[in-house]
């Protein structure tokens, strides 16, 4: 019995004693790098999760915008002028970052009347559609109203274009290229834009490229959408009514 007594004495003693201070270094190095782990593999887990939702942003922005401009320049018709005189071509204004055209888009209505419609991108860089409606007794040689009936953000967060980049529009006429020069009929565009008619005319087809960041702080990279949008009804005053 005295050497239990004497056994239990001692572990109680060292249980008292606690830890010693070589136990208690190797604990807290321990703790440390666990604690390491679990912020290292929260912080990643966070970055991701941003990025991913500003990547999933990006790309909704950039294809609602890709989605309007391309059914609208699709729509795009010429307008009919009294006598003999030349149908107003299917753009008025030929820009690098902004457009202004004429398109029939309530192709449903009994009596479809055309639209004036404005793309440009304001200071802010968001893409905004303004509207015109047209004079309904002015038809068929149509006169449009000279105060927008709309205008709505349809794309924000358009990246500033790097240099080399291609701006957001860019008009090709309708040469074929060879293969050796692709770009043989594309129009050059100058800073304050075409507004010459004769021009504006020989526009048979658009490629749009939206660059959306919707990340301002750049963890997750713009996405980039482009597309090659024809003229189906150039040359035609109104959807399958030629002049």
């Amino acid at each position: 019995m005295r050497r239990i007594r004497e056994r239990l004495s001692t572990a109680t003693q060292r249980a008292e004693a606690g830890f010693s201070l070589p136990e208690l270094i190797v604990t807290m190095a321990l703790m440390s790098v666990i604690s390491i782990l679990v912020v290292s593999l929260f912080s990643t887990f966070a970055r991701s999760m941003t990025r991913d939702r500003s990547a999933s942003e990006s790309t909704s922005v950039a294809a609602i915008g890709m989605s309007e401009i391309t059914r609208v320049l699709r729509s795009g018709t010429e307008i009919r002028q009294p006598g003999n005189a030349d149908n107003i071509p299917v753009f008025l204004f030929a820009g690098r970052e902004s457009l202004i055209m004429h398109g029939f888009l309530d192709t449903t209505a009994a009596v479809p009347t055309p639209l004036k419609i404005q793309f440009t991108v304001n200071s802010q860089r968001q893409l905004m559609e303004t509207r015109w409606n047209s004079d309904v007794s002015s038809g068929p040689y149509w006169t449009f109203a000279p105060a927008p009936t709309s205008t709505r953000r349809i794309a924000s967060k358009i990246t500033v274009r790097a240099a080399g980049e291609p701006y957001l529009f860019t008009y090709r006429t309708e040469v074929v290229c060879a293969a050796a020069t692709p770009d043989c009929n594309v129009i050059t565009v100058p800073t304050t834009g075409i507004t010459d008619a004769a021009v504006l005319k020989t526009i048979a087809l658009v490629e749009v490229r939206l660059k959306v960041q919707a990340d301002i702080t750049g963890r997750a990279d713009p996405v980039l959408l482009t597309n090659q949008v024809g003229l189906p009804n150039r040359g035609i005053d109104r959807v399958g009514a030629s002049q």
